[in-house]
């Protein structure tokens, strides 16, 4: 995905030995498991090299999330956080995960186990009809 400056609401831009090196950004489109978009820098282009939730950087689950925690996890020169849109950062922290824009609910399948025993049942009862068997080949 690339990245636009009306879809950013976040980024902290990490940059190591008078070169930038890397670049972290929350979107607007932000879902749990695509919360963080992580760029790197090969020549004047940035490329996207992951996505990761909103709980990396996280080592209990009451710990506080943000650009800040990751921020500290990088031995860097120079650590710049540039928050375009306060408000709407501070609500995608604090929101639960169903209320972010991005989420999508996961859908399990569920198998239903009365009509997998009759369908035991059922083979079971199969297995003891007899099967007529030809011994001759007929011409």
């Amino acid at each position: 995905m690339t990245s636009s400056k009306k879809n950013v609401v976040a980024k902290l831009t990490i940059r190591k030995n008078n070169k930038l090196t890397a670049k972290i950004e929350i979107h607007t489109n932000a879902g749990h498991g695509d919360f963080y978009h992580w760029f790197t820098k090969s020549g004047r282009t940035w490329s996207e090299v992951r996505t990761s939730n909103r709980n990396d950087g996280q080592r209990w689950t009451h710990q506080p999330r943000g650009l800040e925690i990751l921020a500290a996890r990088f031995p860097a020169d120079q650590i710049k956080i540039t928050i375009g849109k306060k408000r709407l950062y501070k609500k995608f922290l604090s929101c639960p995960v169903d209320q972010l824009p991005g989420y999508k609910p996961v859908t399990l399948i569920r198998t239903n186990l009365t009509n997998r025993r009759a369908t035991s049942s059922a083979l079971d009862i199969l297995r003891l009809i007899p099967v007529p068997v030809q011994t001759e080949i007929e011409s």
